[in-house]
C-alpha cells in the first residue's frame, strides 16, 4: 500500500513539471482579456509605470510571459521562467518606448507645422517711422512738418493716443507763434497760422475756439492800427480836427494804451501850435486851435483857461475888425495892451470897444495910434497927456 502511495506522488510530481505553468509578472487583477495596467513596483518586474500587459497564455502582449511551441523555448521557460518573463517584458517595454517616442516626434512635428508663423505689420512699422520723424520735427520747432508726418499715420489708420497728443501739442505751439506775431504787429502771419489751425482736419475744439478768439482780437487791433495810422497822417498835415475825430472812433472800438498815447500827442502838438499862433497874432488860427482844445479835454481847469483865451481872442478880433487894424498894430506895450492884460485887472469887453468906436472917427490915425501904439510908460509919465 505504501508503495502505491509513493508511486502516486512520483507520478504527480512528474505531471506537475510536464504541465505548462503561467508566470505572473506581478500581482494584480486582470481584465476580461487577461491583462491589466502596471501601477505598483513596475520597474522590479521589468515594466514601465502605466504599461498594459497580459497574464493569460497564448495572448500576444506587450509584456506577458507566454509559452512557446518550440521545445527549447519551453525548456528555457521551465528552467528559468524569470529570465523569459524579463526578456519578454523588456521587449515589450522597448516597443512601447519606441512607439511613444515615435508618437512624440510625430506630435512635435504636427505642433511645429500647425504653429502660425509671426506676421510683420508693415503699416505699423511705417507708422512708427512717421511718428519718430514727427517727434524730431516737433523738437526742432518745425510744427507744420511734424503735422505732415502725423497725417501719414492717420492715413495708415494706425493713430493712437500718443499720435493725438503730439498733434495737440503741435497745434498749441503754432497758436503761440501766432500770438507772438500779433505782438510784433505781423498781422498777416498771425492770421495765416490761425487759419491753418481752423482748417486742420484733426484740430480739437479747444484750440479752434482759442484761434477764433485771437482772430477777433486781431481784427480789432488792425482796425485800431489803421485809425491810428490815419491820425498820424492828419497830424503831419496839422489837421487836428480830423485827428481828434479819428481818435474818438478808436476809443469807441477799444480803449488801449496806444490810443491814449496818441491822444496825448495830439493835445500836446495842438497846444504848442495854438500858443505859437497866439504869440504871432494869428488870432483866427489861435481861436480855432484853442476851441478844439477846449472841446476835447476833460480837465475843468484847462477848460476854463482855454475859455478865457478864446474870449480874449474874440475881443482882439473884434477890435481888429472894427478899426481895420493889422496884426502888427498890436505889438508893443501900448494902451490897448495894457487894458487887456489880465494882471492889470482892467475890464475889457464889448462895451469898451463900443465906447471907443463912438468918438473915434474913421481914418483918424492919430487917435488910433494913441490907443494902440503909444507906450504906456510915456503916457503915465505925462508925455502924451495933451494927446489924450
Amino acid at each position: 500500500m505504501k508503495k502505491l502511495f509513493y508511486l502516486f506522488l512520483v507520478i504527480l510530481f512528474c505531471l506537475m513539471h510536464l504541465l505548462p505553468t503561467n508566470v505572473n509578472a506581478h500581482p494584480g487583477r486582470t481584465d476580461s482579456n487577461g491583462g491589466h495596467t502596471c501601477r505598483t513596483n513596475c520597474e522590479e518586474w521589468g515594466l514601465e509605470y502605466g504599461e498594459y500587459h497580459y497574464h493569460n497564455d497564448g495572448e500576444s502582449g506587450s509584456s506577458s510571459g507566454s509559452s512557446n511551441s518550440d521545445s527549447n523555448s519551453s525548456t528555457d521557460s521551465e528552467t528559468n521562467p524569470s529570465s523569459e518573463s524579463n526578456s519578454s517584458s523588456g521587449s515589450s517595454s522597448e516597443q512601447s518606448s519606441n512607439s511613444n517616442n515615435s508618437k512624440n516626434i510625430e506630435s512635435d512635428s504636427q505642433t511645429s507645422d500647425s504653429k502660425p508663423k509671426p506676421q510683420i505689420d508693415e503699416k505699423q512699422q511705417k507708422a512708427n517711422e512717421h511718428y519718430k520723424k514727427a517727434n524730431n520735427y516737433y523738437n526742432s520747432s518745425k510744427y507744420h512738418d511734424a503735422l505732415d508726418e502725423l497725417n501719414k499715420i492717420y492715413k495708415l489708420e494706425k493713430n493712437d493716443s500718443q499720435t493725438d497728443t503730439l498733434v495737440k501739442q503741435s497745434l498749441v505751439s503754432i497758436y503761440e507763434v501766432a500770438e507772438t506775431s500779433l505782438d510784433d504787429e505781423d498781422y498777416d502771419k498771425s492770421k495765416e497760422l490761425l487759419d491753418f489751425i481752423l482748417n486742420y482736419k484733426h484740430s480739437n475744439k479747444e484750440v479752434k475756439q482759442k484761434a477764433n478768439e485771437l482772430l477777433e482780437k486781431i481784427s480789432v487791433v488792425e482796425e485800431i492800427a489803421n485809425l491810428l495810422s490815419d491820425v498820424n497822417s492828419a497830424m503831419k498835415k496839422k489837421n487836428y480836427e480830423e485827428a481828434l475825430t479819428l481818435i474818438q472812433e478808436a476809443y469807441k472800438i477799444k480803449e488801449t494804451k496806444e490810443i491814449s498815447k496818441t491822444y496825448d500827442k495830439i493835445i500836446k502838438n495842438l497846444t504848442n501850435d495854438a500858443e505859437t499862433a497866439y504869440d504871432e497874432n494869428e488870432f483866427d488860427e489861435a481861436y480855432n486851435l484853442y476851441t478844439l482844445l477846449e472841446q476835447n479835454i476833460d480837465s475843468k481847469d484847462l477848460k476854463n483857461h482855454y475859455q478865457l483865451l478864446i474870449h480874449k481872442i474874440e475881443d482882439l478880433q473884434l477890435i481888429q475888425t472894427n478899426f481895420g487894424l493889422e496884426a502888427d498894430d498890436f505889438d508893443g506895450d501900448s494902451l490897448f495892451n495894457h487894458l487887456i492884460m489880465e494882471e492889470n485887472e482892467t475890464t475889457y469887453n464889448q462895451n469898451v470897444v463900443d465906447e471907443i468906436l463912438s468918438y473915434i472917427v474913421e481914418k483918424e490915425k492919430e487917435v488910433v495910434n494913441f490907443i494902440f501904439n503909444i507906450d504906456i510908460k510915456e503916457l503915465l509919465d505925462g508925455g502924451q497927456k495933451n494927446a489924450a
